[in-house]
């Protein structure tokens, strides 16, 4: 690992239990509600920078490279996140919002919208977060962790047998 990526992604490890020993890095499995994601981008740099910082962190993550290829994994993966690039080929991102939106198996699913413009109008409602690019790795983790924390707290049953 580089010096760069480990001054980046350092803290975060050691923070987030992973173990390091020698050259070894052994990652800590997520137990989380919100492990699955599908990453969604044509830029296979931009891509290949999430899906390394997001695996680190534990995610399982799939990757698609267009809004086509994405729509085909929807039904096989069942994302608990979708983390999509805005402007594409094909079928473009606001496209891929409107069409998990749309399906009632993916109603939970949680999507993050990633461009390196403005807002477009086109996207309210359809997605849950809105995060420009160049994204900030700190932050989308950061972003994940309290959607997570977020959606645990909604489906965790409060007792009403409390006792201090």
């Amino acid at each position: 690992m580089s010096d760069t990526s480990d001054k980046i992604f350092g803290a975060r490890r050691r923070a987030h239990g992973l173990r390091i020993a020698g050259d070894m890095r052994i990652s800590t499995k997520r137990t989380a509600t919100m492990q699955r994601l599908l990453l969604v981008d044509d830029d296979s740099a931009t891509r290949g920078l999430l899906h390394s910082a997001l695996a680190m962190e534990g995610y399982e993550v799939h990757d698609a490279d267009c809004g086509d290829e994405a729509l085909r994994m929807l039904d096989r993966e069942r994302p608990d996140v979708v983390l999509t690039d805005l402007i594409m080929p094909g079928v473009d991102g606001v496209d891929l919002c409107k069409a998990i939106r749309a399906n009632a198996e993916l109603e939970d699913a949680v999507i993050i919208a990633l461009t390196g413009g403005d807002y477009p109008e086109a996207l309210s409602g359809l997605c849950d977060v809105f995060l420009r690019k160049p994204v900030n790795i700190e932050r989308l983790i950061d972003t994940l962790e309290q959607l997570e924390a977020s959606k645990f707290l909604n489906e965790t049953p409060v007792s009403h047998d409390l006792r201090w």
